[in-house]
């Protein structure tokens, strides 16, 4: 029996356990017919099962220590004793210890009774002097950490035809729950998932229609029935990504075109507008595309070809200049996944291995580091987000759909970008995609089988636990995740 046989055997078999046999056939082929593409791209299992299924807030803590409450005011000086046998002196006003001036002393005590067995009452004490002025108070205390529970801590989970789902975070414990019984979209070929760097806005990429969907988020995460605005392109989008700054999006298209589409943000209502036509790559299709922190450089990976390819963004209007030197790593890196270290200064891909590159600030150009590949023991569809670092840039995480299915944790050197294992991989599921949440608490991993699985990041050696609950019901076929925080 051949390869395609199989995997539509599998498909038919996965599709009734998770009860999406209901789909219509016209639904049916095509998925037979993107189950048979991607088995020529050399995943024909891991995509054959795939296509059948913030403790505190990440704002700084409201250091809502009031200022420094102002020093106490300042004490008058002493009151005088009654006179006694032996005379005493009024003694001055004690020093102030607020800030503002010491009052004056009060009258001192009598200066002294005459000789003799009992002393006489003494006589009315002079003022005593004034007080010094008080010292400037000291400053309030660090206040303490803001309240979690009023911020909005958010994932969006995007499905192929389970639909875009908004869900809440607990930001204590990790907890997902769904902010609405209703999925966005649903029987949509969601290939990818992105959120604006002000946190406003959804960005989803449908394959079937080639529409980019845009969704306002809502002040409490959710996201409206209806996309607040829409743009078609020619080609089939399997990843997208936003620049930094918020300024531009790019689309990467499939092999009918081999296209990326950049596009121009709308500040007010996140709209995109294409800027100039597609870039088309030379030799294959992209399969991920990813924008440095600094937002100065893209790069793009190759569905069935080796190598990464870059380009610089034109800061003003976010066209694509390919670097001289691309593509890099055309002997290790083929398809697969990217993500940044926080400072920009490396980069991770997935594809073919867990390879490690240093980024140059100035040119964008990419050199292999020492001990690369980390690991082969990585698989998941080309253009699946299955690789994640932390905010802090002291951990990786990476999941594997087979191969077996774990979820890797590593150390990253800062000084080199180097990557040391550690740990116990963590075992089950079909892990197809993970994220992590803006706050880096928490490890989100997506399973085909239509269930999310929940991580706690132990902030001192970054190992993880499972939260209570997990895995959670919560996502679908070929899960992606973005995040946000709203207030």
């Amino acid at each position: 029996m051949n390869g395609i046989a199989v995997r539509g055997i599998m498909i038919g078999i996965h599709r009734a356990a998770v009860g999406v046999c209901a789909e219509t056939t016209d639904r049916f082929v095509m998925t037979l017919r993107i189950s048979i593409y991607r088995s020529s791209l050399c995943i024909p299992l891991c995509a054959a099962i795939a296509l059948a299924s913030a403790c505190g807030s990440d704002a700084t803590d409201d250091t809502g220590g009031a200022s420094g409450a102002g020093g106490t005011a300042a004490h008058g000086g002493a009151s005088g004793h009654a006179g006694s046998a032996t005379p005493q002196a009024g003694s001055a006003g004690d020093a102030g210890s607020g800030a503002s001036s010491g009052s004056s002393g009060s009258a001192g005590a009598g200066e002294g009774g005459a000789s003799g067995d009992t002393g006489s009452a003494g006589d009315t004490g002079s003022a005593g002097s004034a007080g010094d002025d008080g010292g400037a108070g000291d400053g309030g205390g660090a206040g303490a950490p803001g309240n979690p529970n009023s911020d909005h801590h958010l994932a969006y989970v995007a499905t192929f035809l389970n639909g875009l789902i908004p869900v809440s975070i607990e930001p204590t414990t990790g907890k997902l729950t769904k902010l609405s019984t209703t999925a966005i979209n649903p029987g949509a070929q969601l290939y990818a998932v992105s959120v604006d760097s002000a946190q406003r806005f959804v960005y989803t990429a449908e394959q079937g229609t080639k529409k980019i969907n845009t969704y306002a988020i809502a002040a409490d995460g959710n996201l409206p029935a209806q996309p607040t605005s829409s743009t078609t392109i020619a080609g089939r989008p399997t990843s997208l990504v936003l620049d930094a700054g918020g300024r531009f999006a790019y689309v990467a298209s499939s092999d009918e075109d081999k296209g990326i589409y950049p596009f121009a943000i709308h500040p007010t209502t996140g709209a995109l507008t294409a800027i100039g036509d597609p870039l088309l790559l030379p030799t294959a299709s992209p399969a991920y595309v990813a924008v440095d922190p600094s937002g100065n450089f893209l790069y793009a990976s190759q569905n069935a070809a080796f190598g990464l390819r870059g380009y610089r963004i034109d800061q003003t209007t976010g066209a694509l200049t390919e670097l001289a030197g691309s593509p890099w790593g055309t002997a290790q890196v083929i398809s697969g996944a990217i993500a940044f270290h926080p400072s920009g200064h490396f980069l991770y891909t997935s594809g073919s291995g867990l390879n490690a590159f240093a980024v140059n600030s100035l040119t964008g150009a990419l050199t292999l580091i020492d001990g690369s590949p980390f690991t082969t023991l990585l698989s998941s569809d080309p253009s699946a987000s299955n690789i994640a670092v932390e905010p802090s840039g002291r951990f990786l995480y990476a999941a594997s759909f087979l191969n077996p299915s774990r979820v890797y944790s590593f150390a990253i050197d800062v000084n080199n970008g180097k990557l040391s294992a550690f740990g116990t991989p963590v075992p089950g599921g079909l892990p197809y995609s993970l994220g992590i949440d803006r706050t880096g608490h928490f490890v989100l991993v997506g399973h085909d089988d239509g269930t999310t699985a929940v991580f706690s990041i132990q902030s001192a050696t970054g190992a993880l636990t499972a939260v209570e609950g997990s895995p959670f019901q919560i996502g679908g076929l070929q899960p992606e995740f973005a995040f946000a925080i709203t207030r």
